[in-house]
């Protein structure tokens, strides 16, 4: 696994100062998190619902999830 996401964390506690900044993770990787409300049948919305979708891939370098874990 590349250590991309960690160096990209560094950089944005030093840009805004805040040493708890992070970005949210699954398996290692930034998640895009995506919200939504749903349309009941008469036109109205529902809650809002919350999935996050992980790329196999590395956004920031392209290297895929599992290609560190091959080595």
């Amino acid at each position: 696994m590349c250590d991309c996401l960690a160096k990209a964390t560094e950089t944005l506690r030093k840009a805004y100062g805040d040493p708890e900044a992070e970005f949210k993770e699954t398996s290692g990787y930034p998640a895009l998190v995506v919200t939504y409300r749903p349309k009941r049948h008469d036109g109205t919305f529902e809650h809002k619902r919350e999935f996050r979708l992980t790329p196999p891939f590395c956004p920031f370098c392209g290297k895929r999830c599992d290609e560190g874990d091959q080595g």
